[in-house]
């Protein structure tokens, strides 16, 4: 199987209303590691990861959320369509060349200040989710997380609590769900490609440029109207020797080709 790596050298500088985007960039590499086949144990192949690498350009202690989550180092995508089931190999997974091979698409990383930070794969010439295509993605994640988990399935949490944010909390317990980087430091964030890899096509990822946000959401039901409302909670100015960083950023595209075109 043939595997094409396209990088856009030069970063693209967030908008300019962002006045402190060079602080912080947010870079995507691809490298290759040798790991056991996911469906042949016995067997080592060559798999692509995604690095989402966090640069703190400045002379200040910034803490942030991350853009994107995973779980054991694998994509979150969104799906809809299809239940959460054990095992889909004798479904999906005989015929995925079939869905996306010799077709383009776009992978955009993060958009949500939820705990859970999907990514959202959708034709290169729209701006629709192709949600056939996020469902067998994340089928394949699942299988992967399941196949190295002994453990019952565990849905993954992801909203926030009023009471939660603190700057404890964000220190302990909901660490794994922000960056600390002090002055100069950098933190890397690997990601398993093996489900684009299977599915073949060319997939350009690049990271929401909303900007970093300084607060999250919680979803919060009313009961007086009976409705899920969304409330805005503001993350701390400081936690520990870290500041609230908000605001643009730099950041890069990379496109990755797999199968033959």
């Amino acid at each position: 199987m043939k595997a094409k790596i396209l990088i856009i050298i030069v970063l693209l500088f967030a908008q300019q209303k962002y006045l402190f985007s060079q602080y912080i960039s947010i870079e995507l590499s691809v490298t290759w590691e040798m790991e056991y086949d996911i469906f042949k144990k016995d067997s080592i192949v060559n798999t692509p990861k995604l690095n989402i690498i966090y640069r703190n350009n400045s002379n200040s202690n910034y803490y942030f959320s991350k853009v994107s989550d995973s779980r054991d180092g694998l994509p979150m995508m969104p799906c809809l369509i299809l239940p959460k089931v054990p095992y889909y190999e004798s479904v999906y997974l005989g015929n995925l060349n079939k869905i996306s091979a010799n077709r383009n698409f776009n992978v955009r990383i993060g958009g949500m200040p939820r705990y859970i930070h999907d990514w959202f794969v959708y034709d290169y010439s729209t701006t629709y989710s192709d949600g056939a295509l996020n469902c067998i993605l994340d089928r394949i994640s699942e299988y992967i997380f399941r196949s190295n988990n002994s453990e019952d399935y565990v849905l993954q949490k992801w909203n926030f609590e009023p009471s939660e944010i603190t700057p404890e909390n964000i220190l302990e317990s909901l660490k794994d769900k922000f960056v600390f980087l002090k002055s100069g430091e950098i933190f890397i964030d690997t990601y398993n490609l093996v489900g684009f890899k299977l599915v073949e096509g060319c997939f350009t990822f690049f990271i929401n440029q909303d900007g970093i946000r300084d607060y999250v959401v919680s979803d919060q039901f009313d009961f007086v109207i009976e409705q899920h409302i969304e409330l805005k909670i503001e993350l701390p100015a400081v936690v520990g020797e870290y500041q609230l960083f908000s605001g643009g950023f730099n950041t890069n595209k990379i496109t990755v080709c797999f199968g033959e075109k």
